[in-house]
């Protein structure tokens, strides 16, 4: 299941992707959440603990687009036509947290001890991302693009080791209680001889 959940996450975060840019590129970008919310169930449903799955995914996609939603306020950046800060860029952006937020207990988990790499690699590839979207026309740069990528790359350097710790806190298995009296429950041992 462990290698079936990767193969899905992989497959699914690339179509995710293509799907959202290229609703948004169409002006359709409202056909990115349906696409989008069939992954993320999927992921959901591969999951170990899938109300915890759930609850990171949340969580992630709310930070993530509000991150991102403070960079089309200053006017950084805009989804296509529709210039600013708007209700189609924020639930645009959000299906993108969404299908994002599963590879962070999935591909990305082993960056959960390798913050620092994890910060690197948030700086180098979201620029890319954001360079693939603007050129398929699914966002436009409002800025110059040194500017633009160049708070990408600082945004992505800190969401990313941000978005790793708090998904493997939500998702990280409980603890049991200990008992209060502070007593353990052992079987007897036998050293009696037969």
């Amino acid at each position: 299941m462990r290698a079936a959940r990767l193969i899905w996450s992989l497959l699914g975060y690339d179509a995710g992707w293509i799907a959202c840019v290229l609703a948004a590129s169409s002006g359709r970008w409202w056909l990115s959440l349906p696409a989008v919310l069939f992954i993320v169930v999927i992921h959901i449903a591969m999951a170990p603990r899938p109300k915890r799955e759930v609850l990171s995914i949340l969580v992630v996609t709310a930070i993530g687009a509000c991150a991102d939603s403070a960079l089309a306020a200053m006017s950084l950046i805009s989804l296509n036509a529709h210039p600013g800060l708007s209700l189609p860029f924020v639930l645009w952006i959000a299906a993108l947290w969404a299908n994002f937020a599963p590879l962070l207990t999935t591909l990305l988990a082993w960056f959960r001890r390798h913050l620092v790499l994890a910060a690197l690699l948030g700086a180098a590839s979201a620029p890319v991302a954001y360079f693939g979207a603007s050129k398929f026309g699914a966002i436009e740069i409002t800025q110059p693009e040194s500017v633009v990528y160049g708070a990408v790359a600082l945004e992505y350097a800190i969401l990313l080791p941000l978005s790793l710790v708090i998904s493997a806190r939500i998702t990280a298995p409980q603890e049991r209680p200990r008992e209060a009296s502070g007593t353990s429950h052992t079987e007897p041992t036998s050293t009696g001889t037969s």
